[in-house]
């Protein structure tokens, strides 16, 4: 039977095919199906085959692409548009992040209602990254995002709280919201270029840093940043293993920071789970669970008390894997790192000096098993508003 091929809500051309396909009885025949966005977003369409013979339709299936925005060296890795979100109704973004970000920051601005904001990594899970509140926006900024097509989802909702008296006397349509979304991917990275100064009576030392922006644009500046105590190890683990690591934060801790990293096998993966449990009972805290690539939380301002880490061996190819793995806290009671550095713009592949003194409390003031951990904050400015997005190791280049 020869069926004619049509296509339902393919208003944009997305997708094309043959405009008929001839199918023989019980054998599988192999259809081309052309797919070419004109647009960024979602597309959407159904592919549907009719036979005179058959009334309605004799067979439909919906199509479902997606073309995302690319963060990439073409937009400096910083996409910005100004947007109309329907009211009531939700709109949809897709961001594709590459490789090596080690934040995504998520900036949404409005000008008279307020727009809600939900962020989605490319397993479809909802993301809460660290959130900086503005009086006309909401920025939300995502540590160790994973490489993949993210999703922002803008709703204006307020109408089921709120009745629009002035709206409602009017005859026409009700508007949409107007808003900015700027979606940025940040990978900073800083090296030990030369130690000017050591003095190992007090276990300080003077360092130059070279800093290089390898990604977007951003307004910031490196701060300094307490001393952190690290506990350094290699992972072997079978699949489904789990290991467990307790620390204990010091008060006024800035920062608790876990990561597991450098993998024997990149097919294997390992999710990371971090727990509150300077209460009566365990809570969870942050997880980083992504499905490929390595796994990293920043808890920032953690109670304190114990905390616990645990590392899951999700799935693995082989019998035993090994893995890095790195626990720090930040604590004034470890030394110091005192940089000198200003806030300005920091363009894509801009380089810039800053100058770091490190002092260290000395061996006696960690717990067995841990080291210093000298590494600095890289802040963000916003106007008036500062935000971490992310901690820098001091490595020696």
């Amino acid at each position: 039977m020869t069926f004619s091929v049509s296509w339902a809500g393919n208003e944009e051309g997305t997708f094309s095919a043959p405009s008929t396909v001839t199918l023989p009885l019980n054998r599988p025949v192999p259809v081309s199906i052309t797919i070419n966005p004109n647009v960024r977003g979602a597309h959407t369409a159904h592919f549907t085959l009719d036979h005179s013979s058959i009334p309605g339709y004799a067979y439909r299936m919906l199509f479902t692409v997606v073309a995302p925005e690319s963060l990439d060296v073409s937009n400096n890795f910083h996409v910005e548009r100004s947007i109309e979100v329907p009211r009531p109704g939700i709109q949809s973004f897709f961001y594709r992040v590459p490789e090596g970000a080690q934040s995504l920051v998520v900036d949404l601005g409005w000008q008279e209602r307020e727009v809600s904001m939900s962020v989605s990594r490319p397993d479809t899970r909802a993301v809460r990254g660290d959130i900086v509140q503005g009086g006309q926006g909401v920025k939300q900024v995502i540590n160790n995002p994973i490489p993949g097509v993210w999703e922002v989802r803008l709703s204006d909702v307020a109408d089921t709280r709120t009745f629009d008296w002035e709206q409602a006397k009017k005859k026409e349509p009700v508007p949409p919201t107007e808003a900015t979304l700027t979606v940025t991917a940040i990978a900073a990275e800083v090296s030990v270029m030369q130690q000017e100064t050591a003095d190992q009576e007090t276990g300080s030392a003077t360092h130059d840093l070279w800093v290089t922006n390898r990604m977007g644009v951003f307004n910031g500046r490196l701060m300094s940043n307490p001393l952190g105590s690290a506990r350094r190890l290699q992972l072997e683990l079978v699949e489904k293993e789990q290991q467990i690591f307790e620390i204990e934060v010091p008060p006024g801790s800035p920062a608790l920071m876990a990561r597991v990293f450098d993998s024997s096998n990149p097919g294997a993966d390992a999710d990371l789970y971090v727990f509150d449990c300077t209460g009566d009972e365990c809570t969870p805290a942050r997880t980083d669970a992504d499905p490929e690539g390595d796994e990293s939380v920043i808890i920032w301002n953690p109670s304190a008390g114990k905390w616990k880490i645990v590392v899951d061996a999700a799935s693995q190819p082989s019998e035993t894997v090994t893995y890095e793995y790195l626990d720090a806290v930040f604590n004034s009671s470890f030394g110091h790192v005192a940089v000198l550095d200003v806030p300005q713009e920091r363009a894509q592949d801009s380089r810039w000096m800053a100058k770091a003194h490190v002092w260290s409390a000395g061996s006696g003031s960690h717990e067995s098993g841990r080291i210093p951990y000298p590494a600095v904050l890289l802040e963000g400015w916003d106007g008036s508003q500062v935000f971490p997005m992310g901690i820098l190791e001091l490595v020696r280049n």
